[in-house]
């Protein structure tokens, strides 16, 4: 009972959403102080592979990583979902904590 399988995450699924949403982030400020995708993945330790799907969307990043990527890029780690209210109402999709329930 306990050890319910939970389904795999598609991308209409919120967390997939917020995962987008902070990869476009990432990459627009990685951009924007014109950093390398691979000087970004130098600097907080991880393969590209990892920041090139985080980009994307496809890959969350973890907490510690996206902390340093902040660090690196001099914003707080907040900036990083800055905006994804708005962004997901403006969208029509559910972007408040009841959404993520199961």
């Amino acid at each position: 009972m306990g050890n319910a399988k939970q389904p795999p995450t598609t991308l209409s699924s919120p967390l997939r959403r917020v995962d987008q949403f902070i990869g476009q982030r990432l990459k627009q400020q990685r951009e924007s102080k014109n950093i390398t995708l691979n000087d970004l993945a130098s600097a907080l330790r991880l393969p590209a592979q990892a920041i090139r799907l985080a980009e994307k969307g496809e890959a969350p990043i973890g907490a510690q990583s996206l902390y340093e990527a902040g660090e690196v890029l001099d914003v707080p780690m907040m900036y990083f979902f800055e905006g994804y209210k708005e962004t997901m109402r403006s969208s029509g999709a559910p972007a408040d904590r009841n959404s993520f329930r199961h």
